[in-house]
């Protein structure tokens, strides 16, 4: 149980680097965005982008913490990382109108 726990913890704190990944690529893109004035298109993508490689990191992680399955690791990384975001945004909006646009894309980019 002990270890069990444990590395639960390690799984909690790797969805934290997570998101701390995913705010400092997004205030970094915002910055370049910025500067160059990019238009939306580009903007969507360089979005998609930075959720990609933060979901990358964390997935590596857990395939790192976890000794079997690092695929399967990986991929409850990214499905968790996905539903924290989707409860947030439904905390945020306060309702679910329009909330899960795009939700399969989503899920396949942080997949």
């Amino acid at each position: 149980m002990k270890d069990l726990s444990g590395k639960a913890i390690s799984l909690g704190k790797i969805l934290v680097a997570m998101y701390g990944i995913t705010a400092l690529l997004l205030f970094l893109f915002a910055l370049l965005v910025q500067k160059l004035q990019f238009q939306a298109g580009v903007v969507s993508i360089g979005i998609s982008i930075v959720y990609v490689l933060s979901c990358f990191v964390g997935g590596f992680l857990a395939g790192k913490i976890k000794s079997r399955r690092k695929f399967l690791w990986g991929l409850f990384m990214g499905v968790l990382y996905l539903l924290v975001m989707c409860g947030i945004t439904l905390i945020m909006k306060r309702g679910t109108e329009g909330t899960f646009d795009g939700f399969v894309g989503n899920l396949l980019l942080c997949l």
